[in-house]
């Protein structure tokens, strides 16, 4: 909310209701205003390039749900509210590409099971955005059919991958919220990135039926928004059991009764124990500005009281195991062509593609990333010793973790997401942070504050499985300590996003 009662497009979805509530604002309208962000920023002036699809049928839905609105209510939260999906979710009547230009023509029968989920809560698909190239050879934050996206903060680096036009979407405000898929990182590396609340859940919390990145064991839907609050009403609306994916069977004494965005407040940063991550930060030089950053939000977090317990250590080589780089990650390239083969399948009869091999014949190895060849190479998971060995590493990764909260009784670990930040477009990419990624724990990353060249640093907390309203409330609380950031100085506000109070939008 504004002064006097105005309502921005940066505000956050309670103020959105409010104002649907009071009559001066629409989704049609709210649709709009973002739609005039994309506009002037995405192709233009700072040319984010984070939009690959946009919603042709933006408007009819927009009208649906304000004429729903009016005559029996909101559905949720969400309801009337734009979101962008990373283009490897499918949404009916919309391509789907994992950022591959083989793929721009490849509309997918059905909804994703998140998809359906939004769209059940009332939400509306604004956009389909890009994605580190799911196939093609491309950089960070770049694919083969969608290009170089940037940073809005500092149009000269990547906003992470691989969900990076979902981070760069939100960050530039051109949707409250955004999802994303993440198996080694691809969501908290591009919220940390680009100064978002990001969070992967629980594995088993959310349906991966209807994602191209389809990773059985490691890959999971996340969220990005630029509020905790905003994050937790996403991912209430997003969880359910799902028959199409039985990881959700795991889940099933777990879902919780009460919304995320209801179980934030009632307790403050006192009556919380974490302990600082010592083996994921490691002082180098050339990290000493962001490790400043987020030692200050340690430093705030003791004085609201919150025990901070610090060094707690695991004994094993964390910065090794838990990163992408890791040997340990191998697993996935044993699930990369089965999991495509079941996607492929789903899409139906008149896909240009309906199997992985299809594809791979008529691209050939050479335009594909390298993992292709090696996973042909590769035998069946069920006849693979190696890819079990792989299995034991990350269970082990998982307890060692697990078992340093419950050791020290706490109710998270915290650490920098990254030390190095963002990386130059066209430059090397610092090391990645796949801990809670790669050991299928719960995390969610804060804005820590921006170096002096306006790069943001992140900093994450990581829980036990199914301790995310926890994460969430630590999220929200510090936030609420900190107070809320400003638009990147790329995309700041239009003339004309501001809607005094008793407007009709």
């Amino acid at each position: 909310m504004g002064d006097g009662g105005s309502v921005r497009s940066q505000a956050t979805i309670p103020a959105f209701q409010r104002a649907f509530e009071e009559g001066t604002l629409t989704s049609e309208r709210l649709v709009q205003l973002y739609l005039d962000r994309i506009e002037a920023y995405d192709q233009q002036g700072p040319n984010v390039n984070a939009v690959i699809t946009l919603n042709p049928d933006w408007r009819a839905a927009a009208r649906e749900l304000d004429e729903e609105r009016r005559q029996s209510g909101a559905r949720s939260l969400l309801h009337g509210v734009p979101v962008v999906l990373k283009d490897t979710i499918d949404v009916k009547g919309m391509p789907t590409t994992g950022g591959f230009t083989l793929l721009k023509g490849s509309y997918p029968a059905r909804d994703a099971a998140v998809t359906r989920k939004l769209k059940e809560a009332g939400a509306l698909v604004l956009a389909k955005v890009n994605a580190n190239d799911w196939f093609g050879n491309a950089p960070m934050s770049a694919s083969t059919l969608g290009g170089q996206t940037r940073n809005p903060h500092n149009l000269g680096y990547t906003s992470g991958g691989s969900s990076c036009g979902t981070a760069a979407a939100v960050a530039a405000n051109f949707a409250p919220l955004g999802i994303g898929t993440d198996t080694s990182g691809s969501v908290l590396m591009p919220a940390a990135h680009s100064g978002l609340f990001g969070m992967i859940p629980s594995r088993g919390l959310i349906s991966r039926a209807g994602l191209m990145a389809g990773w059985p064991t490691l890959g999971r839907v996340g969220a990005m928004a630029r509020s905790a609050f905003d994050l937790a009403a996403t991912l209430s609306c997003l969880i359910g059991w799902d028959p199409e994916d039985q990881t959700t069977n795991e889940s099933l004494e777990f879902f919780p009764r009460e919304r995320y965005e209801a179980q934030l407040s009632g307790r403050s940063l006192g009556a919380f124990r974490v302990g600082v991550l010592r083996e994921m930060w490691r002082e180098e030089p050339g990290r000493a500005e962001a490790s400043r950053i987020v030692d200050a939000q340690l430093q705030l977090l003791r004085r609201e009281g919150t025990i901070v317990v610090d060094p707690v250590l695991t004994g094993i080589d964390l910065d090794e195991l838990g990163s992408l780089e890791s040997p340990a990650n191998v697993a996935t390239l044993y699930e990369l062509l089965p999991s495509l083969e079941a996607y492929f399948a789903r899409l139906g009869p008149d896909a240009p593609f309906t199997s992985v091999f299809d594809l791979i014949e008529t691209a050939g190895f050479e335009q594909l990333k390298s993992r292709f060849r090696i996973a042909s190479t590769l035998p069946p998971p069920e006849q693979s010793d190696h890819y079990r060995a792989r299995l034991r590493s990350q269970a082990m990764l998982r307890n060692a973790v697990v078992e340093t909260i419950r050791r020290f009784d706490l109710d998270a670990v915290v650490l920098p997401y990254s030390l190095d930040g963002p990386s130059r477009i066209g430059g090397p990419v610092g090391r990645t942070n796949s801990l809670a990624s790669h050991a299928g724990l719960p995390s969610v990353v804060a804005p820590a504050g921006r170096t002096n060249e306006s790069l943001p640093i992140g900093i994450q907390f990581i829980a036990e499985p199914y301790r995310d309203a926890t994460l969430l409330q630590l999220a929200h609380l510090l936030e609420q300590a900190t107070g809320g950031g400003d638009l990147p100085a790329s995309t700041p506000a239009l003339p004309g996003e501001e809607l005094p109070a008793g407007e009709k939008a």
